[in-house]
């Protein structure tokens, strides 16, 4: 079984582009940056209802310097295309770890920070989930402690007080009441 924590995030699936199962696969930042090598991957990994579900790449060109045209194995027309629409696509860290890429003195992302444990005020809050970037204001969606169910916290600065990397540990100072809302 493939766990989040073996995954980072490259990108998601857009919109079909022909009828034979073409895909656009819009990368994501990290790898940009890092001028991710497509044949490196054994494979790409997809979130399935819950389940990370690994996908074979046939085939791949260039769209644009942020995204590319892709056939995955299986997915031989526009319909099935479409049911990927909107996935986030992952590769295995095996594969591809932009930490390799990545200039010290640039810092961290935020997708980065998936998988670390949420502490504020000493108090255990829930693991970061996922990002909610499709707005300008970007947040972390943390799965609560003890089914609390789901909170959104900004992602700024002042609130991160500590990144403990080693031990996958974020430390935030929110403001009062943020996490009752």
């Amino acid at each position: 079984m493939i766990l989040q924590s073996q995954l980072v995030q490259i990108g998601k699936i857009g919109k079909p582009h022909g009828i034979d199962g073409e895909m656009t696969l819009i990368l994501d930042d990290v790898a940009i940056d890092a001028e991710l090598d497509v044949d490196g991957l054994r494979c790409v990994v997809l979130d399935i209802d819950g389940i990370y579900v690994p996908f074979f790449i046939d085939s791949y060109r260039p769209k644009s310097s942020e995204s590319l045209l892709v056939m995955i194995d299986g997915v031989v027309n526009e319909n099935e295309a479409k049911l990927l629409s909107g996935k986030k696509v992952y590769a295995l860290k095996e594969d591809f770890d932009p930490e390799e890429y990545r200039d010290p003195d640039e810092g961290m992302y935020a997708a980065d920070l998936i998988g670390f444990d949420v502490f504020s005020n000493d108090v255990y809050v829930g693991v970061v989930d996922d990002i909610e970037d499709s707005t300008e204001n970007a947040l972390f969606i943390i799965a609560g402690a003890n089914d609390s169910g789901t909170v959104y916290v900004p992602i700024a600065d002042e609130m991160i007080a500590e990144i403990d990397s080693e031990n996958r540990k974020l430390y935030l100072d929110l403001p009062d009441g943020l996490l009752e809302l």
